[in-house]
């Protein structure tokens, strides 16, 4: 209801630990909950608030860590941010995360933090992977996907699998692990290659295994792979493909003279300037704006490369075909 409430645990002989906490009145709160913490120096105190750290703008009860440092407690346990933080043993604020991963965004490991506090007023703080569900996103790279189809399969499984057995004893309490995978490299078909992976995605039930009676699955499989091909050599031309080749070397950052090229940097920042603006008519359409979509300069190069290497695979294509690129 708004207010600051209370709860004493008590511990081994006359140790005494007291929880402080507030809640939200209404779903959404534009004020502070502090700079006020009710303090106690009676007990060692912890606190435990639902909001947004360091964000003043924010409409879930912003809060300040330089306040929260300044209270005394002996540590802050926060929720609102679905990511699980690194437990704190210093006094920092952190948050606790959703106790299992809600969607394939919410990676890695989730569970309840196991907080232990001596009469010294020592802590300890640990995570405990008891998440039922757990979701990673997993990147395959390889400098040749030339696969057989009944090769993809297994490979994918056997990376899936290697992740698990990496990950040990984590896994002790997860009855469920999915994968979304991104396959990274090149291939001298890329064609055959999308329609391999088609034909896999439409049998989801292959999509499974198993390790120590976890059981593994593949949610998602997000293709990156582009054509093999000698972009240095193409970039002699002044073609369409030589004019695109030296634009993907640019993006990428390749080292060496890029041919037809004087100035790679500068280059470089004026396509960034023209992603920019391309993204900037996207974020300003009304459907999202409620979205984050800033990127920084690498991962705008680095969208801008692989949509340039997918153009290359058109043109390249078109051109073998016979008909006519513009």
């Amino acid at each position: 209801g708004g207010t600051w409430s209370h709860h004493l645990v008590d511990g081994d002989g006359d140790l005494k630990v007291r929880l402080t906490g507030w809640s939200f009145p209404r779903p959404h709160v534009s004020t502070t909950p502090l700079p006020a913490p009710p303090a106690d120096p009676h007990h060692v105190t912890f606190g435990l608030l639902h909001g947004d750290l360091d964000q003043s703008t924010s409409s879930y009860a912003p809060i300040s860590s330089r306040v929260l440092r300044e209270s005394g407690y002996q540590g802050w346990f926060l929720g609102h941010i679905h990511l699980p933080g690194a437990p704190n043993t210093d006094g920092k604020a952190f948050y606790l995360g959703s106790i299992t991963g809600l969607h394939p965004g919410e990676t890695g490991n989730h569970g309840p933090v196991l907080v232990t506090i001596n009469a010294q007023e020592e802590m300890t703080a640990e995570r405990l992977p008891l998440a039922p569900l757990r979701w990673e996103k997993l990147e395959i790279s390889s400098s040749n996907f030339d696969l057989e189809t009944t090769d993809l399969l297994p490979l994918m499984l056997n990376q899936v699998r290697t992740r698990a057995k990496a990950l040990g004893n984590e896994l002790d309490q997860t009855l469920a692990f999915g994968f979304r995978l991104t396959l990274k490299g090149t291939c001298s078909n890329p064609s055959s290659l999308r329609k391999a992976l088609a034909q896999i995605m439409s049998q989801p039930e292959n999509l499974v295994t198993d390790s120590f009676g976890t059981v593994l699955f593949i949610d998602k499989i997000n293709n990156e792979t582009t054509l093999s091909t000698d972009l240095f050599k193409m970039a002699h031309h002044e073609n369409p493909e030589g004019l695109l080749a030296r634009r993907i070397l640019v993006l990428e950052k390749q080292k060496g003279k890029i041919p037809g090229v004087d100035d790679s940097e500068f280059m470089f920042e004026q396509l960034i300037s023209k992603g920019k603006e391309a993204l900037a008519q996207v974020d300003h359409q009304t459907t999202f704006l409620a979205l984050d979509g800033s990127l920084h300069s690498d991962e705008i190069a680095q969208k801008m490369a692989l949509t340039g290497r997918r153009a290359l695979e058109e043109i390249l294509s078109r051109k073998e075909a016979g008909l006519e690129t513009e």
